[in-house]
């Protein structure tokens, strides 16, 4: 910060810099700081920017010791991260160079969840029932989706993103004592609401699953909900049981069954992947049923109700892409 100066010293430096003398020379001469004299003769001090180049490095080269190291690693164990597998080799190279390494010994992040088969036969179903759905012209914000989810104690399956090879990286194991046991939910979506979570047995019938349908609509009523709402559900073998239409019919249920393997087009099934990284983003696995469905409700009672509504929205999109795909499957 320059100093304050008299009007007499900095009508002497105006004088002296009108003569044409340096910054420098007239701040020796009047004894003052060159900030000063910049300031009271008037003259603005201009940064100047450098245009700086950015230099391109030599290219990274993986040497192939690495690449073994890294393949005999994860052809062992599979890494949740770069960073993971570093810790393992006990390397000091580079993650950006690591993550080269791995791509290079046909590794890739991804998931190990398999993929669902589609034969001739169910892509021509999906194309059917694609071209019926899109023809009534339905409201979509009516139908309700449903479905039921597993919650295994020994964390998701499949759900985590890791640096594996393909065919060589063995399967995850299990990290609880407890992996035989399990949550199972039933619950259902809409474009407004979501519905209170029901937990069944794993091995339920058509029996069960009908008195949660009648358990389920009965709370919608309850709720002085006057929507006419149209079930949406797959067509597994509970489903289309005729105890199931019996209930259906006697309760004035509407109801629509989705083809064979088509996860990708009911968006309850992206409500239940998130609400799976929520029950496990803080607990990779659970030691009791208890705490486990004490999550479950949680997460459940956290799901945002706009996310939903997204989720019901997209159902048409969904339709459409299965026509363009000729009933292959779809990325949602």
């Amino acid at each position: 910060m320059p100093k304050p100066l008299t009007p007499k010293q900095q009508k002497e430096i105006r004088k002296l810099r009108a003569t044409g003398m340096h910054v420098r020379t007239v701040a020796r001469k009047l004894k003052v700081d060159k900030d000063s004299v910049t300031l009271y003769a008037g003259l603005k001090r201009v940064k100047l920017q450098r245009k700086i180049q950015k230099k391109l490095g030599r290219r990274t080269v993986i040497k192939s010791s690495l690449k073994a190291k890294v393949k005999r690693s994860l052809t062992k164990e599979s890494a949740r991260s770069a960073k993971i597998l570093k810790h393992r080799l006990r390397t000091k190279v580079s993650l950006p160079s690591l993550r080269k390494a791995a791509q290079a010994v046909g590794a890739q992040f991804s998931s190990q969840k398999r993929s669902f088969y589609l034969s001739p036969y169910h892509k021509q179903k999906r194309v059917e029932f694609a071209k019926e759905m899109l023809g009534n012209g339905e409201n979509w914000k009516r139908y309700l989706f449903v479905d039921e989810k597993k919650f295994p104690m020994d964390g998701p399956d499949g759900h985590q993103m890791k640096w594996n090879i393909p065919g060589l990286s063995p399967q995850e194991p299990q990290r609880s004592r407890n992996y035989r046991k399990q949550v199972m939910i039933f619950a259902g979506i809409n474009y407004e609401r979501k519905t209170s979570i029901q937990f069944v047995e794993d091995t339920w019938k058509a029996k069960d699953y009908a008195g949660a349908i009648k358990k389920m609509f009965k709370e919608l009523r309850d709720d002085n909900d006057e929507n006419d709402y149209v079930l949406y559900q797959d067509n597994a073998p509970i489903h289309t049981a005729l105890l199931t239409k019996k209930v259906l019919e006697e309760n004035d249920i509407q109801s629509v069954q989705a083809p064979s393997r088509s996860p990708d087009i009911n968006p309850i099934e992206n409500a239940w992947s998130q609400l799976s990284r929520m029950v496990y983003q803080t607990r990779p696995s659970y030691d009791s049923t208890d705490d486990l469905k004490k999550a479950i409700l949680r997460c459940w009672a956290n799901l945002d109700l706009k996310y939903i509504a997204n989720l019901c929205q997209s159902e048409p999109r969904r339709l459409v892409k299965v026509l363009l795909a000729n009933g292959e499957r779809i990325k949602y």
